[in-house]
């Protein structure tokens, strides 16, 4: 499982104009490796 970071999901769903494009693809990599999910600790 691989735990990700709210602000990637964040900036996703915001469509942020910065950071977009970069968490939509690192969110991308990281479900094609494994489960994803929010460390609910953070």
């Amino acid at each position: 499982m691989i735990l990700v970071d709210s602000n990637v999901i964040i900036d996703v769903l915001t469509q942020d104009p910065v950071w977009r494009e970069w968490s939509e693809g690192a969110l991308g990599d990281a479900a094609d490796r494994d489960d994803v999910a929010i460390n609910p600790i953070i």
